[in-house]
């Protein structure tokens, strides 16, 4: 059995990985039901991004030709996938100002107004423009 404070910096930690906040109210059985519960989910976002990096490839062909074209399509895919994994879609700032601003939660796009001092996930191209009109710090 957990302590209170170790139960509550457990739930903290699982807010920044969520992108969200968790509830912090409660008796220590309903925080480690919490605990549990987001834990159960950390697990099936992880799951859900491990099934998206593999990229299987077959290539069947019958003569050299098209043997080689596959190839080079495959190829193609391959790169074009690792350029995907290395430039993030999406990037976590914390916000110095309330913001209306679109952002992501559990990998769905919503619009809301966020209080200072929030931690969101943006679109990587929309990062830069909320540092140069200083409403976020970049994390």
């Amino acid at each position: 059995m957990s302590t209170k404070t170790e139960l509550l910096a457990r739930i903290d930690d699982m807010s920044a990985q969520l992108g969200r906040e968790l509830p912090r109210s409660g008796t220590i059985a309903e925080l480690e039901s919490i605990v549990a519960g987001a834990e159960s989910e950390l697990d099936i976002l992880n799951e859900q991004s491990g099934d998206a990096g593999g990229i299987e490839i077959t290539v069947n062909t019958a003569s050299g030709t098209d043997n080689e074209l596959a190839q080079s399509i495959a190829s193609a895919i391959v790169s074009q996938s690792q350029e995907q994994e290395l430039a993030p879609a999406t990037r976590r700032v914390k916000l110095r100002n309330t913001l209306d601003v679109y952002h992501y939660v559990n990998g769905r796009r919503v619009r809301e107004i966020v209080a200072a001092g929030r931690e969101i996930v943006v679109d990587s191209p929309e990062v830069a423009d909320l540092i140069a009109a200083d409403h976020v710090y970049a994390l």
